[in-house]
């Protein structure tokens, strides 16, 4: 049987994977959004899951990859940290959505011309699969490091 330690170690990561969700979501439109417009495009985010270009940039395909692999990499920082002070759950939870950032990012980056319903729905599948490894190397993570103590 499960200690209230181990049970409220899993609820806790259970919710800081649903919030990281929705931050990491609209971060890595926010990213998009910014190196479009650095590199003299324009657009504008409509939810935290999609953004509108109205300008092309001068390097479209950087910006299609910036989202994902940008947003990888201030998880990946935050994982490191969140290790370093032995916060185990907040790690785990960090690691799935590092899986996803970067699933999606390379997804992203070679297939943004494709045309929009075969892109979502594609995108949705690697998104999906990037989960389900993310989940399954962190849940191993917290188990590891913290369930089996």
């Amino acid at each position: 049987m499960m200690s209230k330690n181990q049970i409220a170690s899993i609820i806790e990561f259970i919710l800081i994977v649903v919030a990281l969700l929705y931050i990491t979501s609209a971060f890595h439109e926010y990213v998009h959004l910014k190196v479009l417009q650095i590199l003299g495009g324009d657009g504008y985010i409509i939810s935290p899951m999609e953004t509108i270009i109205t300008a092309s940039s001068s390097n479209d395909t950087l910006m299609a990859f910036s989202g994902g692999l940008v947003t990888a990499g201030v998880l990946i920082v935050f994982f490191v940290l969140a290790l370093k002070h032995d916060y185990i759950e907040l790690a785990s939870a960090l690691f799935t959505h590092f899986s996803v950032q970067v699933g999606y990012g390379i997804y992203e980056g070679f297939y943004w011309k494709v045309p929009n319903p075969e892109y979502m729905i594609a995108g949705r599948l690697v998104a999906l699969a990037s989960l389900a490894i993310g989940l399954i190397v962190s849940l191993f993570m917290l188990y590891e490091l913290r369930l089996r103590r």
